[in-house]
């Protein structure tokens, strides 16, 4: 009762009582605030923990990288990423096309403007038994092949070509490459 008095009699009365008023306005708001929830007849799960787990946890998914070589070859990479932001990821992945996506993967595809790191390695030019162009992996003989292209019209060809590609052309580089398919383009056998 003194404090009542003496703080009527200082004057200080208004700001005392809007300073109780806001402390009780602030205590009513938060105990309102509080998330109560009632079970439906569906489910009985208490929103409040499905709200706090997971709210920002990452998201792990498998990526599967493929990469397109000249030469036909496709090499595939599998990855699990952990995404803590999307705008980051697609960054990551700027210059690649997004071929296949569902809920736990995502395809990704380049083109590479070069032979594939296999065929720099053992890669060989060669021809089957009916004259359709091949990349083996190794001499052809071994018949392991990486990629096919068109058949080939040998009568165009000179018999040393011939004999070469039947042995295996070694695939020096891209360059090589390209010079050889383009030489042999022309002598692709026209479908009848």
């Amino acid at each position: 009762m003194k404090i009542i008095k003496f703080l009527i009699n200082k004057k200080e009365y208004p700001i005392i009582l809007g300073l109780l008023f806001f402390i009780g306005l602030s205590w009513f708001l938060l105990l309102d605030q509080e998330d109560v929830v009632e079970p439906s007849d569906h489910s009985t799960l208490d929103v409040r923990e499905e709200k706090t787990v997971g709210a920002y946890a990452p998201l792990t998914m498998k990526v599967v990288l493929e990469r397109l070589y000249l030469d036909g070859n496709v090499q595939k990479e599998v990855i699990e990423e952990t995404i803590w932001s999307m705008e980051d990821f697609w960054a990551q992945y700027e210059g690649w096309d997004l071929i296949d996506q569902n809920q736990d993967e995502m395809v990704f595809q380049t083109e590479v403007d070069d032979v594939s790191p296999i065929v720099k390695i053992n890669g060989f030019f060669g021809l089957t038994d009916d004259n359709y162009l091949h990349i083996y992996e190794g001499i052809p003989e071994e018949d392991q092949i990486i990629h096919s292209f068109f058949q080939i019209d040998t009568e165009k060809l000179e018999t040393k070509q011939y004999q070469q590609l039947k042995e295996g052309v070694r695939i020096q580089d891209k360059a090589h490459f390209q010079k050889v398919i383009d030489m042999l383009r022309a002598m692709q056998k026209e479908e009848s």
